[in-house]
């Protein structure tokens, strides 16, 4: 169906939804997928522009489940190769939990899926762990990603909670400034002694002189 004509050439044209959907006996329906910007081109051209809208239906008390993504940004390296990270995840529908569970991965890697058994429009959410202290390095706060909402089974790709964590080298520094400062002072300390000694010995020798 062709919509938008007689509009100026390069506008830009987005499209929506009416919902809530028609009821489905025994079914659900997920987010509808809907298509990015589309830019009118010349008439006569070909192909036309193609907005596409998806919607995905499925049995209303089957989820499709979520996963969880580990990533690490170690710019500096000092993390050690095999480092696991763990955390909780918590699913709920209504105000009351309808499942929760635990995860471990380490860099790179993502969980199976998580919460297939439990209610169509159930939020789901990730917590991690502390991360284990490590060697010259310091974690800052780790970055989750929003909380996902459960589709009706047959939704791919799988919604994703993502954990990136960040760990930067610590300076090294602090303990030979330290040394050398208090080396400087000792110094200084010596000069003068010497000079007051230097000024008694010429006291001394004019006395006796």
């Amino acid at each position: 169906m062709t919509v938008a004509e007689g509009l100026p050439v390069g506008s830009e044209c987005t499209v929506s939804e009416d919902m809530p959907l028609p009821e489905i006996e025994g079914g659900a329906w997920s987010e509808p997928s809907l298509p990015g910007t589309v830019t009118l081109v010349d008439a006569g051209a070909e192909p036309l522009p193609v907005a596409v809208v998806t919607n995905t239906a499925g049995a209303d008390d089957v989820a499709t489940g979520f996963t969880v993504r580990k990533q690490l940004d170690d710019p500096d390296g000092v993390v050690p190769d095999g480092t696991t990270f763990t955390g909780d995840w918590e699913c709920t529908l209504d105000g009351e939990t309808v499942g929760e569970g635990t995860w471990e991965l380490a860099a790179g890697e993502s969980s199976d899926t998580l919460g297939a058994d439990l209610p169509v429009g159930a939020e789901c959410s990730v917590t991690e762990d502390d991360p284990a202290p490590i060697q010259d390095g310091e974690w800052s706060t780790p970055v989750i990603s929003d909380a996902v909402v459960l589709g009706v089974d047959g939704i791919d790709p799988l919604p994703v909670v993502t954990v990136t964590n960040e760990a930067d080298a610590t300076s090294s520094g602090g303990g030979s400034l330290a040394v050398t400062g208090a080396s400087a002072a000792g110094l200084i300390g010596a000069a003068g002694a010497l000079m007051v000694l230097g000024g008694l010995l010429v006291v001394l020798r004019r006395r006796f002189a």
